[in-house]
């Protein structure tokens, strides 16, 4: 099975870096022909609309997956009630467009929240089918399908926006997008809502994902209460450089921690009787020694790097672009370390501690944005330390036999922060500059990493296999 998860994880790995290129390249052409604002407009929206997008699979999914051995007829029955919670979803977000509109200030939110709803009824028809190739660790397939849905909604929304159709073109992008999952799925795989439904026989399922549901949308908060502090602190400006940064950014580091996610959740599901929590702590070591040398990256080439791709009207991200780097490698390392719990069934430990980490971002956040836009992405990476220090210290204090694992990620952490400091004395000692010196330091971090902790992390992995 380790082979099998290697593989597929290669396989996915591979397909998340064709999906971020390429997203850099669509989001570089649609910043030419778009504003700020309408980066602003369409991180609102998604703000509103994906807490509604959630539920409308309350976790059913993650239940599938977690389940060791599940029935056709608890598929079905999981099927039809995702399905309804998705309808119910359209008609309360439509519902709820005054409430949006009232909370952010803008008037064509109410234009664009009824496009946002097919998403909602898309969803359901092809996500129990995903969820059923993830626990089968089928990546390959899923790789594919993702590549083929990405590059049409893509390539249709540089077309929207270079005929002028402004911000519609990212609402074309993303409706696009599950439109081309859910033509995939349907004559690629049997269809899953055969006409049977007995909620008994799912209860336990579904209290899982209840449960599972909760932390979920609390980390959702968590991880977006920044948008919502800003979208009222800063200005119009302000907010769409902020939101389009975390856009650019955080889509490839968070695409990172989806793929690691994906690919380690069914297999620590199926070992949640004998959690390999060694393979936990060496996926995090490495992790850190990978990301925050690139991280490093962004401080010297900064920019270079928003000059170059952006253009001169967004040099204003040229300050707070390493900032935000960190905070969101950060963020990366944290989801991690939110694995386990899910895995082994301790949800309620889950919704806990991802309620002490949504005070300590909202907090900060708020503190942050009295200083201005760089002031929020201070404390933004202030509070994501804070909170992958509150994730370690729960492993370690509430896991067993954990105490020798994490004391080697603490050592893997020393470590990175020996080759972040080298990786920068080095750029700047050399003094290259534009995408040679660029291309050196990503390659000495990937070099580096891999020559002093990679064998261990094969080892660790290699030894329970």
């Amino acid at each position: 099975m380790i082979k099998r998860l290697f593989l597929g994880g290669g396989v996915t790995a591979l397909s998340a870096v064709y999906q971020q290129l390429f997203s850099i390249l669509v989001v570089g052409v649609l910043a030419r022909y778009l504003k700020p604002e309408d980066f602003a407009l369409i991180a609102m929206i998604l703000l509103f609309s994906n807490f509604v997008t959630m539920l409308s699979s309350v976790g059913f999914g993650q239940a599938i997956i977690n389940k060791k051995h599940i029935s056709e007829n608890q598929i079905s029955t999981l099927f039809w009630l995702g399905l309804a919670l998705g309808v119910c979803s359209v008609f309360v977000l439509n519902l709820l467009r005054p409430i949006a509109v009232s909370i952010f200030g803008q008037n064509q939110l109410s234009e664009l929240i009824p496009l946002f709803s097919f998403i909602f009824v898309m969803r359901p028809l092809y996500i129990i089918q995903r969820r059923i190739n993830e626990k089968k660790m089928k990546f390959a397939r899923l790789a594919v399908f993702d590549v083929v849905s990405v590059t049409i909604s893509g390539m249709v929304a540089v077309y929207a926006a270079f005929a002028s159709y402004g911000v519609y073109a990212l609402v074309i992008q993303l409706v696009l997008l599950h439109a081309g999952y859910l033509v995939i799925f349907m004559f690629s795989d049997r269809w899953p809502g055969k006409l049977y439904f007995n909620f008994s026989e799912v209860k336990g399922l579904v209290e899982y994902s209840i449960k599972y549901k909760i932390g979920e949308v609390i980390v959702y908060f968590e991880k977006n209460i920044d948008l919502l502090i800003l979208s009222k602190a800063l200005s119009a400006s302000g907010f769409g450089l902020y939101s389009f940064l975390m856009k650019v950014v955080s889509s490839p580091l968070r695409k990172v921690t989806q793929v690691m996610v994906t690919v380690l959740f069914p297999y620590f599901s199926k070992e949640k009787d004998n959690f390999p929590i060694e393979k936990l702590a060496s996926i995090s070591s490495f992790s850190i020694l990978l990301l925050f040398p690139l991280c490093s990256v962004a401080f010297v080439y900064s920019e270079y790097l928003v000059r170059s791709a952006l253009g001169e009207e967004w040099l204003g991200l040229v300050g707070i672009f390493p900032i935000a780097a960190l905070g969101i490698a950060l963020q990366l390392l944290d989801g991690l370390l939110n694995i386990y719990y899910p895995s082994v069934g301790k949800v309620t430990k889950f919704i806990n501690l991802s309620i002490l980490k949504f005070i300590v971002t909202a907090m900060l956040v708020l503190g942050g944005s009295i200083f201005g836009l760089k002031g929020a992405c201070v404390m933004y990476t202030v509070s994501k330390l804070v909170n992958y220090i509150l994730s370690g210290y729960y492993l370690y204090k509430y896991t067993e036999d954990c105490k020798k694992q994490f004391t080697s990620v603490f050592m893997a952490l020393l470590y990175s922060m020996f080759l972040t400091a080298l990786t920068v004395l080095i750029a700047v000692e050399v003094g290259a500059v534009g995408i040679v010196g660029l291309a050196f330091s990503v390659l000495f971090s990937l070099i580096a990493t891999s020559t002093f902790y990679l064998p261990a992390i094969v080892h660790s992995w290699g030894a329970r296999s």
